[in-house]
């Protein structure tokens, strides 16, 4: 559900979008709340949206996660967490990170992303740089803040992922990921296709590593075009493939396809690879958009909406049985509700109190003589994280090759369903 278009601005669109999804026997919704760092909402650190939604103190997405819930829906706030602004004329909130860090701001305060020509605006668009590191902390405590003031299931981010682990342990944290062009098999493995080579979105390695829970591709292909229709299959085949104890979801474009095309591209969601994999849902774009047609036949997009519904879960249209006739329970996430690992967080500063940028961090077993199980790089606020980490003693050590008299070192115990913080500075030694 995004948010240019109309579906939350007032609570009778609200009853018609939970009304909508009852129809397909959805389980969850992915609703747009943090656009361009305006939020359709009144209770977050982001100001709230200049969009001509209803006046306070009418609050969209408190409205859609009361509606959602009591439909026994669940809801995921989707935030774009680097696209800043998009028009010649300034929000309207001074409070805004575009007024506050924009144009107008110098030096570090100046959060706008820069191409290597010095350009800083493509039109009228401005992006957020996530090199710097007040601007990182800024979307972190944006989307806590979402999970502090707000009873959502999730959190859903387009352009990039962070942990939020200490503020709900129980929510699950998706990205959009990227499946441009053909996928692994026609590129001769994952780094070299587009995602990874072009936009450098690991989310294979997100996975792996498991730093998030769900990876909903959109993977936005014409079900009616050959050579789509193959990007499609081997995309659906890589995602099933590599959910390495994470999952994944199968995103469809379905303003890209006609009814019948994106009820097809639903079924082979769920058929098995050849290992016998199979991802753990589908979650069709866009609502305002529901098919290729939505503009061309009668009613428009809301008739679309019920055509689609209708084949989804009554009549399929090449005959077989209706893919979502029965309610779908929400896939659970053992790793968070049973947890049998731990997290480390580490924070990384010099003698003086300024955070240590680009420093290596090793998660090492004490008294083992090939001892380290894995190092992290630490970003720009001297902040460096390890997910999964097996109960018992570790040794947390900064590599610092100019430290003559051994590495800062901490020894932490990990707790499974816990996050153990440590803090490393030049005066603790081994």
């Amino acid at each position: 559900m995004d948010a240019f278009n109309p579906g939350i601005y007032d609570p009778e669109e609200v009853r018609t979008l939970v009304e909508d999804a009852q129809e397909i026997n959805a389980n969850a919704l992915i609703v747009q709340v943090g656009r361009r760092f305006d939020c359709f909402c009144n209770e977050a650190l982001f100001p709230r949206t200049d969009a001509a939604i209803d006046p306070a103190p009418y609050d969209p997405l408190a409205e859609v996660v009361e509606q959602a819930h009591a439909a026994g829906i669940e809801v995921h706030a989707w935030v774009n967490a680097t696209t800043l602004w998009n028009s010649a004329t300034p929000p309207e909130s001074p409070e805004h990170a575009f007024n506050q860090h924009g144009l107008e701001a110098e030096g570090s305060d100046r959060w706008l992303n820069k191409r290597v020509d010095g350009t800083e605006l493509v039109g009228d668009s401005s992006y957020l740089d996530p090199a710097n590191p007040d601007a990182v902390d800024y979307v972190v405590d944006g989307v806590r803040s979402l999970l502090a003031e707000y009873d959502l299931d999730g959190i859903n981010l387009d352009y990039i992922y962070l942990g939020m682990y200490d503020v709900d342990p129980q929510a699950r944290l998706s990205i959009n990921g990227i499946t441009y062009d053909f996928g692994p098999q026609t590129h001769g493995g994952w780094e070299q296709t587009r995602p990874y080579t072009d936009v450098l979105q690991d989310w294979k390695a997100w996975l792996a590593e498991g730093i998030i829970d769900t990876n909903v591709a959109m993977n936005y292909k014409r079900d009616w075009m050959d050579d789509q229709a193959q990007m499609f299959d081997e995309w659906n085949e890589a995602l099933a493939n590599w959910q390495y104890d994470r999952q994944t979801v199968n995103g469809p474009g379905i303003f890209l396809n006609g009814i019948s095309e994106s009820v097809r591209q639903a079924r082979e969601t769920f058929e098995p690879t050849e290992t016998g994999n199979t991802m753990v849902g589908w979650s069709g774009y866009a609502y305002a958009s529901p098919s290729l047609d939505a503009g061309e036949q009668p009613g428009g997009a809301d008739a679309e909406r019920e055509r689609l519904a209708h084949a989804l879960t009554e009549e399929d249209p090449d005959g077989n049985e209706p893919l979502f006739e029965q309610d779908a329970a929400v896939p659970s996430m053992p790793w968070k509700e049973q947890p049998s690992n731990g997290h480390v967080n580490v924070q990384v500063g010099l003698r003086s109190g300024s955070p240590l940028d680009g420093a290596q961090v090793s998660l090492q077993q004490p008294g083992s003589e090939q001892s380290t199980v894995t190092t992290q790089v630490t970003d720009g606020s001297g902040w460096a994280g390890f997910v999964d980490v097996a109960p018992g003693r570790w040794k947390v050590v900064l590599e610092r090759p100019d430290d003559v008299l051994g590495p800062p070192v901490s020894i932490v115990t990990v707790e499974a369903g816990t996050i153990t913080d440590v803090e490393l500075d030049r005066l603790r030694r081994r």
